[in-house]
């Protein structure tokens, strides 16, 4: 992978999900959580015979702007299109409660500079929206997202990134939209119905 420096003179669309999550923060001041060492993979992939990443395709950590933390949610498009399912989806739903936790502690701690220190939740989208292979794990997923992106509002901004190269599309276009600010380059693209299946069923 890239070193920071690397990062900062890289092309975002071209960039993986893990340099993506390390080059929206400060040098130096990315974590993540959940990584590959630690084997968060799908139960269900291996049953229907497919490969599974140890990160199941999804980065997430923390790191800091400024004196502000910054929660990173960051997806592998190159991973079954970067889709959603049951072990990602919980991934992205606790990097956001997280967030929220964090949020609390910080105001109860520094009350008088809290508009400094103000936490915020980055989430880099490059998906096709669910994982049909997880089927209803994949559509609850979504909705949990949805219901820790609400548990956030008006506590904390979170802003949508997206311009990698699968674009964001399916349910997770609602997810982004529901977002407070999306932050998109000339690359970007939301959308509901993602031009892979079009192609697929239109031709």
């Amino acid at each position: 992978m890239k070193n920071w420096n690397e990062l900062e003179k890289s092309s975002f669309f071209d960039a993986n999900a893990r340099e993506r999550a390390v080059g929206l923060c400060d040098k130096g001041t990315f974590t993540e959580l959940l990584g590959p060492q630690d084997r968060f993979e799908s139960p269900h992939l291996p049953v229907l015979g497919t490969a599974v990443e140890f990160d199941d395709g999804t980065v997430t950590g923390v790191g800091l702007i400024g004196k502000h933390p910054v929660f990173v949610v960051s997806m592998e498009g190159k991973f079954i299109g970067g889709a959603i399912g049951e072990v990602n989806g919980a991934k992205m739903v606790n990097t956001l409660r997280l967030a929220l936790k964090a949020a609390k502690d910080i105001k109860a701690a520094h009350a008088d500079d809290y508009d400094a220190r103000r936490p915020l939740v980055a989430i880099s989208f490059e998906t096709g929206g669910v994982r049909l292979h997880e089927a209803n794990a994949g559509l609850l997923a979504h909705a949990e997202v949805m219901d820790a992106i609400q548990d956030c509002r008006r506590i904390l901004p979170i802003v949508a990134v997206v311009g990698s190269k699968v674009g964001c599309f399916g349910g997770m276009g609602f997810v982004a939209a529901a977002t407070d600010v999306i932050v998109m380059n000339e690359e970007g693209r939301i959308g509901l119905t993602g031009p892979e299946v079009i192609e697929q069923e239109m031709g």
